[in-house]
């Protein structure tokens, strides 16, 4: 897989209208001071203990997620962030990172799904079709990551210049065969 690290995950802070309590909100806020120092341990106890004594909230658990994929528990991460995505189904951000972590769990065709997901409810984010298009290069479906490459490119999305070295390596190894 080329080399996407967590840190390009992007992180969420509740804007939406997902009603949370004051209780949730507090854990939310003392959560994102402790991950902007890279406190994600101490995060995740935080989360634990506001997810096991709240009502459901998509936040609690994207932000667990988060944390998880910072540590590289990504198959911990992809079940947080598919409880976000129960609760708050229209989230292109949390269908994302879920892709993501998918991704890194080599569940390629999990994550070209959720990315399609990502990319259906936000059609203009140009770094979603560079990801998927690694996982499209890990199923071998050339075709389908150069048009993401393109269409990621023409949305300026932030190119990933290995992963179209590696598919303009896989288009030539496959010309020789």
């Amino acid at each position: 897989m080329p080399p996407i690290t967590a840190e390009s995950l992007p992180y969420i802070y509740p804007n939406q209208t997902y009603p949370t309590s004051s209780d949730a909100l507090s854990a939310i806020r003392q959560v994102s001071i402790l991950i902007s120092k890279g406190f994600y341990e101490k995060a995740i106890a935080i989360l634990d203990t506001t997810i096991d004594g709240n009502e459901p909230n998509p936040y609690l658990h994207y932000n667990r997620g988060h944390c998880k994929a910072m540590l590289a528990d990504y198959e911990a991460a992809a079940v947080d962030y598919n409880r976000c995505l129960e609760l708050e189904p229209l989230n292109p951000t949390a269908w994302c990172s879920y892709a993501y972590s998918l991704a890194r769990c080599e569940r390629h065709l999990e994550a070209i799904a959720a990315y399609t997901l990502a990319i259906s409810q936000h059609p203009s984010e140009g770094a979603n079709y560079f990801l998927r298009g690694a996982s499209l290069l890990m199923e071998g479906d050339l075709a389908r990551v150069l048009s993401d490459i393109d269409k990621g490119k023409q949305l300026n999305g932030v190119v990933m210049r290995c992963l179209i070295a590696e598919v303009l390596e896989a288009a030539d190894t496959e010309a020789m065969e």
